[in-house]
C-alpha cells in the first residue's frame, strides 16, 4: 500500500465535495435550524464550512476542527477569498486533543450545529497503521468482562467522535448533523436504547 493511500485511510480523508455540503446545509436549514455556533470536528478542506456560511444567516462563530495542517492552510486560504462575516477558529489538531469542555463554555446558551463526516475508519485498523490519530483507551461503551477487552471493544472512530459531539451539546440548543455509515448509526440508536433502559 502507497504511503499517500495509507495516510488517506489513517485519518479517514475522503473529502465531502461542496455540492453535497451545500445540499445538507440546505435541507438542515428547511428543518428550521438556523445555528449562531457551527463545529466541525474533522473539516478537512473545509467544504461544510464554506457551505454553513453560504447557508445560514445567523452565524456567530465557527470552529473548524483538522489534523491536517496542509487542509488548514487551504481552508484559511479558501477563506481568505470571502467576506466572512462569523469569527473563525481554525483548529489544527486532532479531535482528540482538541479541549471541548472548553469550548462548550464558551458557546453555552447559544443555538449549535455541529455538522460533518467524521473519519469512516475503526479503532482496531489504526492500531494495524499504528496511528496516533486515535482516541485514549477507554471502555466508553461501558462494556463488561470479555466484552470490554475483544471483539466488542473494537468500534469505528467516527461513532466515538459522535458522541463526543453528542455531550458537546448536550444540555444546550443543538443540532447533529453527521454523513455516518448505517453500521455507526444502529449502534448510536442501540447504545441510546442501553442507557434509556439502565
Amino acid at each position: 500500500m502507497s504511503k499517500n493511500n495509507k495516510k488517506k485511510i489513517e485519518y479517514g480523508d475522503w473529502q465531502t465535495n461542496f455540492p453535497l455540503a451545500l445540499s445538507v446545509c440546505q435541507y438542515i436549514k428547511k428543518q428550521g435550524v438556523n445555528p449562531q455556533i457551527v463545529i466541525e470536528p474533522t473539516c478537512g478542506i473545509g467544504n461544510f464550512v464554506l457551505a454553513a456560511i453560504e447557508v445560514f444567516d445567523n452565524i456567530e462563530e465557527i470552529y473548524a476542527i483538522e489534523i491536517n495542517a496542509e487542509y488548514t492552510q487551504a481552508l484559511s486560504e479558501r477563506l481568505a477569498n470571502k467576506k466572512i462575516t462569523p469569527k473563525i477558529h481554525i483548529i489544527n489538531d486532532s479531535i482528540f486533543n482538541v479541549d471541548l469542555l472548553q469550548i462548550k463554555r464558551k458557546i453555552r446558551g447559544k443555538n449549535i450545529l455541529v455538522l460533518g463526516n467524521p473519519p469512516w475508519v475503526t479503532n482496531s485498523k489504526l492500531g494495524e497503521y499504528e496511528s496516533g490519530n486515535i482516541p485514549l483507551k477507554s471502555n466508553f461503551k461501558q462494556n463488561k468482562g470479555l466484552d470490554a477487552i475483544t471483539g466488542k471493544g473494537n468500534f469505528d472512530i467516527a461513532e466515538f467522535i459522535t458522541y463526543q459531539m453528542i455531550e458537546m451539546i448536550e444540555g444546550e440548543s443543538g443540532t447533529l448533523a453527521f454523513l455516518l455509515k448505517s453500521s455507526v448509526i444502529k449502534n448510536l440508536v442501540f447504545e441510546q436504547k442501553k442507557a434509556d433502559a439502565l
